[in-house]
């Protein structure tokens, strides 16, 4: 054995190995005190990347949970705002009933009913107007990308009879119309054995109440028209039948009614009149300047007055029982329509995760539309002249009828959107909360897995590192004493 003053190789293979134990000792101290087991890339390189892979997904997935949570409270912000506005409807429905009790109501009464009415209107466009979560606009259509068109505005008025004009312009420009014509009703009688122009007719017929007795000598075509000239109608005997066609604007009666029960051609009997057409009468506004619009049905409102309702959604009434008179103005201007956006969530961790949900108007001119027919006491089939919730008039028989079934509709429309709102809810944003959860639950084991330190192991590569730094340090120091025995051999020479 060799033995050197200048190198120490023994201790310095014993300083080397207390430098190695030393970093160790201190390595298993860094992840005993933070409890990672990678605290830099050099203690896994390859699982440093892994794990920063996944801790991205994990505040992605965490931040998508709370994004998830924010838009279920704004559903519920919108679906409970939709309660309060059925509420308001079932109270409206409430009154419409009331006011259709026309054995009972006078004109103070209904004027009460309508007057509670316009004040849950108002709300009801409060409601639509200001329900918001945050700055965010639910109930207006500006959380909705379907087109929402509002009512346009219209004026009418003339001399000889009083105007009025509502409905939802969807289309055109701002016209001045002015009366040109009305077209008359018509009824066609059912005819036994066909009728002729040359038939003698006796008996008694009566049109819209009005009787009119033939006598049982019978009168030709021509006394007869001069007999029901008060009616408003006049007969012709054709191929066709008997036809009764009204030669003035407005008959009074609604339903029209012509009855024959009792009437004889030639002494035979040729059955009940059918009316084909009703009021049925056409109103057509013309600028006179090229621009003309005609209406594509006419309603009898109860009262012996009339609606006139156009394609472009424009409604023309009347308080005239004589009809419209020529001469008279209606000014319209076209509703505006916008287009907003529907509520998207960002609901996952990675781009394109998105959901979406529209809620439409629910202004009250945007509810209750196309309210469409009913079947009135008299079995009658019966057009609801009625726009729109905001177009709800009970001062009328008529109105009133009309409100139930608008105010029934309006209800439809506001359950069915509550229902989709609730759907969405529950099965796509509070699922994708469960399935969040649990996929962050399971991305947090793996990365765990990876990163965190397994404290039972790591304590015992400690006591084994700390006992190795003790030991190399005794073994250094027995190393270093080692060329002082040099000394004792110098000592002796």
């Amino acid at each position: 054995m060799s033995t050197r003053i200048n190198t120490n190789t023994t201790a310095v293979m014993a300083s080397r190995n207390l430098n190695v134990n030393s970093d160790s000792e201190s390595k298993d101290i860094e992840r005993l005190s933070t409890g990672m087991r990678i605290n830099s890339a050099a203690d896994d390189a390859a699982g440093l990347v892994i794990s920063q892979n996944m801790n991205a997904q994990l505040v992605g997935l965490n931040q998508a949970t709370s994004n998830t949570n924010d838009a279920i409270n704004e559903v519920k912000t919108a679906e409970n705002a939709l309660g309060e506005v059925q509420s308001l409807l079932m109270t409206m429905r409430q009154l419409a009933v009331n006011a259709s009790n026309k054995g009972v109501n006078d004109t103070t009464n209904l004027a009460a009913d309508q007057a509670e009415i316009q004040t849950s209107i108002q709300s009801i466009n409060r409601i639509s107007a200001n329900t918001q979560f945050g700055t965010k606009k639910l109930l207006d259509g500006s959380a909705t990308s379907s087109i929402t068109t509002t009512t346009g505005s219209a004026t009418a008025g003339g001399s000889g009879a009083t105007l009025g004009a509502s409905g939802r312009w969807n289309s055109g420009n701002a016209f001045d119309y002015k009366t040109l014509t009305v077209s008359a009703a018509t009824a066609t009688v059912a005819s036994v054995g066909g009728v002729k122009s040359s038939d003698i007719f006796s008996g008694k017929i009566t049109i819209n109440g009005t009787g009119y007795d033939l006598g049982d000598a019978g009168v030709d075509l021509s006394t007869l028209n001069n007999k029901i000239q008060a009616s408003g109608y006049t007969a012709v005997a054709d191929k066709n039948g008997l036809t009764f066609t009204a030669g003035s604007a407005g008959a009074s009666a609604n339903p029209q009614v012509v009855d024959t029960s009792q009437l004889k051609a030639n002494a035979k009997s040729i059955g009940n009149a059918t009316v084909t057409q009703g009021v049925d009468q056409t109103l057509v506004l013309d600028d006179g300047n090229g621009h003309k619009m005609s209406s594509i049905n006419t309603i009898g409102n109860g009262d012996g007055t009339n609606a006139y309702v156009f394609s472009n959604g424009l409604v023309v009434n009347t308080t005239d029982k004589a009809g419209v008179v020529a001469g008279a103005t209606v000014k319209a201007v076209a509703g505006s329509s916008t287009k907003g956006h529907d509520l998207a969530f960002q609901i996952g961790a990675n781009q394109g995760q998105v959901t979406s949900v529209s809620i439409r108007s629910t202004a009250a001119d945007q509810i209750g539309l196309n309210a469409g027919t009913y079947t009135d006491e008299d079995g009658k089939t019966q057009t609801v002249a009625t726009d729109s919730v905001a177009d709800i008039n009970v001062g009328t028989f008529k109105g009133a009828q009309d409100a139930l079934v608008v105010i029934d509709r309006a209800i439809n429309d506001i359950s069915t959107i509550r229902a989709g709102l609730g759907a969405f809810q529950t099965n796509v944003l509070q699922s994708n909360v469960n399935s969040l959860n649990v996929a962050s639950q399971n991305l947090s084991s793996s990365k765990s897995t990876i990163t965190d330190a397994d404290l039972a192991s790591t304590v015992v590569q400690y006591t084994k590192d700390s006992i190795l730094v003790q030991s190399a340090t005794s073994a250094l120091s027995y190393a270093n004493q080692m060329p002082q025995q040099v000394l004792k051999l110098l000592q002796n020479a």
